[in-house]
């Protein structure tokens, strides 16, 4: 398999060749964002229409180890495409590298450009301390994010250490299905044990077995924790608590976020670095 660097890639959009830049993951999480430049192709009949074999090509998805982009790439040369290469790094390895990325505005269901948070945290949301504290951290994740928890490995951190003055609250932002698929269950999951006061006990248990997130796996956790599993199973097959997961990533694209994990500061968007000192710096220097 031929690939591209992140650099040779930057370079070439820079330059304006003239090849076809493809996201091969789904149309939603084209439409959360992909490089600049990109077209959308997922599966064949889309292939036969946007480009032709004599066509330069690079082909990416979310990260080296998604196989999306993989499996497109052997589509292709099995159709006849030579000119083929793979940017093997993806959006993860693009955004890293802070250059450009853009996403579909018809996901902009707020303000394009924001570092607040548009709905302060409340009753309704899991929090962890209490709402009047002087210190208040939201964190916008993704049980199957591995970045995600190790926001909440400083979020525990920075619970010990600060104690009644942080009230910490969690709002859900599954990523795609075609990157996480686990991802929004895990969330109902989250909000079914949530219903029977359990949110905190599931939220950690989901994010230490992280890679066990199929139905029976969390009907197991529900039944280790003592839940009313017959309710708990009843809430996940009628996906009662939906409505809170989209309440949660409507919030979240009108606070400006655009992946996750993404953290607000008493109400404001942080960008510094995911380090337990930088966290701690920036809740007590205000």
């Amino acid at each position: 398999m031929k690939t591209i660097s992140r650099e040779e890639l930057k370079e070439k959009l820079d330059r304006g060749d003239d090849f076809k830049l493809v996201m091969t993951l789904g149309e939603a999480a084209f439409r959360m964002g992909h490089i600049p430049g990109s077209i959308h192709i997922n599966n064949v009949e889309k292939a036969q229409r946007l480009i032709s074999p004599g066509d330069e090509i690079v082909v990416y998805c979310h990260d080296e180890n998604c196989p999306a982009s993989q499996a497109a790439y052997q589509m292709l040369v099995d159709r006849g495409f030579s000119n083929i290469r793979r940017f093997a790094g993806g959006i993860r390895a693009w955004q890293e590298a802070g250059f450009p990325f853009e996403k579909d505005p018809a996901l902009k269901l707020g303000p394009v450009e924001t570092t607040t948070l548009s709905q302060p945290i409340t009753e309704e949301d899991p929090f962890d301390g209490r709402l009047d504290a002087p210190l208040i951290l939201v964190v916008y994740g993704d049980y199957e994010c591995p970045y995600t928890r190790r926001a909440m490995t400083h979020a525990q951190g920075l619970q010990r250490r600060l104690a009644d003055d942080l009230c910490f609250a969690y709002r859900h932002f599954p990523a795609p299905e075609e990157i996480h698929p686990h991802a929004w269950i895990a969330a109902e999951a989250a909000l079914a044990a949530n219903a029977q006061d359990k949110f905190w006990e599931m939220h950690r248990h989901l994010f230490r077995h992280q890679k066990a997130l199929e139905p029976e796996d969390l009907e197991g956790y529900a039944m280790a924790l003592s839940l009313d599993v017959a309710r708990f199973k009843q809430d996940m097959l009628t996906h009662v608590h939906e409505p809170r997961i989209k309440r949660d990533q409507k919030s979240g694209f009108e606070s400006g976020v655009q992946g996750i994990p993404t953290l607000f500061i008493n109400g404001l968007y942080y960008d510094g670095a995911m380090k337990l000192a930088n966290l701690l710096l920036a809740l007590t220097s205000g």
